[in-house]
């Protein structure tokens, strides 16, 4: 349930309304494309033969997702104030709970979830509309056919996979940033009390 009245309740509801507009013109542009779903890209189909029905289950369960992590990023996730001396010891406490092991950011898993899940949900919902703005363009200019080989191997040759995967990229890193400003600016304002 959304919250009444919170600040971020309008960017929500853009931001899921956005989605579903994209999967359901992917939705149709496919089916008018390729009915047999013979150009279809998706693994499910292209790897496994499944049919409409895999499809439809596998945009249901990812708008879900995508709802999910985006409702507790924008609702429920409350930033960490910590007194960190830098970046990487605010990023350190985050997925930690202590100030001197941010390397463990690169081989262990966090002892903390709750920032993973945020940011998962803020770089999953960008993600999610970029990739479905490349598939309608794609299925628009009716590329498949241009890119048949391209689409049928895994993701190596996929450029939309790659813009994807710098859009999550960047969206991470973006949201790493503002957490430790607004800790920060949540510091000064404190120490001025």
């Amino acid at each position: 349930m959304i919250i009444k009245n919170h600040p971020n309740k309008i960017k929500f509801c853009v931001l899921i309304s956005i989605d579903i507009v994209l999967m359901l013109l992917d939705g149709l542009l496919t089916y008018i494309n390729t009915p047999d779903l013979a150009l279809e890209g998706n693994f499910l189909v292209a790897r496994f033969g499944l049919g409409w029905g895999a499809l439809f289950t596998a945009n249901a369960i990812t708008l879900a997702i995508v709802v999910y992590t985006l409702y507790y990023a924008l609702f429920k996730y409350e930033t960490l104030i910590v007194d960190a001396a830098n970046a990487k010891e605010y990023l350190s406490w985050l997925f930690y709970n202590r100030p001197d092991k941010f390397i463990w950011s690169f081989y262990k898993f966090p002892k903390n979830w709750k920032p993973v899940l945020a940011v998962f949900g803020h770089a999953l919902i960008y993600s999610a509309i970029v990739s479905r703005a490349i598939l309608v363009c794609e299925w628009a200019f009716n590329l498949p056919a241009a890119y048949w080989s391209f689409r049928r191997s895994l993701f190596l040759n996929r450029v939309d996979v790659w813009v994807v995967v710098i859009v999550a990229l960047f969206v991470i890193i973006y949201w790493f940033i503002s957490e430790y400003k607004k800790s920060e600016k949540a510091k000064r304002q404190n120490s001025l009390r």
